[in-house]
């Protein structure tokens, strides 16, 4: 069989004979398995390197993408607002995945409105002495607060707020 310039030529694993089925169609390519080694000219191929843009202020639907290439153990490496900002990208990466983010586009460019940026990390005695604690219930969707001490869960805001729920200590389990 002749095989034209930029084949791809894989050893066999396992499983990938499946895998190459299963897209084969999607994709409109064509795999073909041999028995024995092709005599043609060949060379190894480096893996491009991967980098997956996280931007601050949309990291959800991008931890999907890095869970992805995790579980499949693709090396990559995180890529920061910061990192994009200092320039130098095609010194690092041959690839810049920049998965949806819920971002307007000035958003995407400028980033989001310093107002809401990210806030200063201030220790404050509160911390230490008990200030409040915020608790969601997963069986009746509140956000629960409380000032911590005897009085606990006496305060109880709803989450979403226009529904109406009882004080947690008032409720029937």
């Amino acid at each position: 069989m002749d095989y034209p310039a930029g084949s791809w030529i894989l050893p066999a694993q396992a499983g990938l004979g499946t895998a190459l089925q299963e897209i084969a169609s999607d994709l409109a390519l064509n795999f073909v398995s041999v028995t024995a080694a092709t005599d043609v000219p060949r060379h190894a191929a480096k893996a491009p390197r991967l980098g997956v843009w996280v931007p601050w202020a949309d990291t959800d639907s991008i931890g999907w993408l890095r869970h992805t290439l995790d579980q499949r153990r693709i090396p990559y490496q995180y890529v920061r607002d910061e990192d994009i900002r200092a320039g130098g990208l095609r010194g690092k990466y041959d690839v810049l995945l920049y998965g949806h983010v819920d971002l307007e586009l000035a958003e995407q460019i400028h980033g989001i409105p310093k107002a809401w940026g990210p806030m200063p990390y201030r220790k404050t005695s509160q911390s230490v002495n008990g200030g409040n604690t915020i608790a969601f219930s997963y069986d009746n969707d509140d956000l629960l607060t409380a000032a911590g001490g005897d009085d606990a869960d006496t305060r109880c805001a709803e989450w979403p707020p226009h529904r109406h729920h009882a004080r947690r200590d008032q409720r029937t389990a």
